[in-house]
């Protein structure tokens, strides 16, 4: 009953360090997903500077339980890049975390 309800797609973007044999750190990107989602209401905040206008959107995430998603990764749904904040397992049945979308306008 609670997949019926995730109506989008998430894939997880995460940057990870590996270091090298010569103790050179590199930083690799690696895409987890697609998982069944869904998102909350947006609650947005404008901030009116010179020359831009800047626009920060805050979400809740719904998620399956079995998704791979950490804190400061980024995930991309319906062509947005969010960043995932503050992740819950409410008794481990699923995923609720927020989201933090950036904009200049």
């Amino acid at each position: 009953m609670f997949t019926d309800l995730l109506n989008q797609s998430l894939t997880i973007i995460r940057t990870e360090s590996t270091a090298a044999l010569n103790n050179i750190v590199e930083q690799q990107e690696t895409t987890y997903g697609p998982y069944p989602c869904r998102m909350g209401r947006p609650i947005s905040k404008f901030v009116q500077s010179m020359p831009q206008t800047k626009i920060t959107q805050n979400l809740r995430l719904y998620t399956i339980i079995s998704a791979n998603v950490k804190a400061g990764d980024i995930a991309l749904i319906d062509g947005d890049n969010y960043i995932v904040k503050n992740i819950y397992k409410p008794a481990n049945h699923h995923i609720e975390c927020d989201l933090i979308l950036y904009q200049e306008v």
